[in-house]
């Protein structure tokens, strides 16, 4: 039987299918998205969804060192699932990180993620969602912040095992 091009096409499918993983980077020094490089954490994490849904079942954003001195956001919608198999995300950032994370100043050292009226955490039905490195700042919001029915949730900060969790109300 001679390999045909449907025969080739039917692999190239499959190996799409089998590529279930997206791995971005947010550079706030860049002008504009230009997959896998993305200029805001909103923008990256909207570049994992088809309408509510992961399009991948494993997720990785990493924030570059530049994020350090620009505020992030959440993207503010609801994020559910890959189909049936939930899906991860794991946000994480790659510049330097404070040895201790015990003072203010220390968590002043780590990229801001704001959590507003508009940039809001809303997931639902995933298998694990994680966050390292990053200073979450609570500014208010009427929109509740949720994380309903994620079977793992990891706050972290990579110099410590110990989970340091501090908000400001402003």
């Amino acid at each position: 039987m001679l390999f045909t091009q449907t025969h080739a096409f039917l692999l190239l499918l499959v190996l799409f299918a089998l590529a279930t993983a997206k791995d971005l980077l947010v550079d706030p020094n860049l002008s504009s998205a230009n997959d896998p490089n993305y200029p805001s954490l909103s923008e990256a994490l909207a570049a994992l969804l088809t309408g509510d849904s992961l399009i991948e079942a494993t997720n990785t954003i990493r924030l570059s060192a530049a994020c350090q001195t620009v505020p992030q956001f959440f993207l503010g919608t609801k994020i559910g699932p890959a189909g049936a198999n939930g899906g991860s995300i794991s946000i994480v950032y790659e510049g330097t990180i404070p040895s201790a994370i015990n003072s203010e100043d220390a968590c002043n050292q780590l990229p801001i993620l704001n959590l507003t009226d508009s940039s809001y955490i809303n997931l639902a039905d995933l298998t694990s969602f994680s966050i390292s490195g990053v200073n979450i700042y609570f500014n208010g919001a009427t929109n509740l912040n949720l994380i309903n029915n994620v079977e793992t949730v990891i706050f972290l900060t990579p110099a410590s095992t110990t989970l340091r969790l501090m908000i400001y109300l402003h």
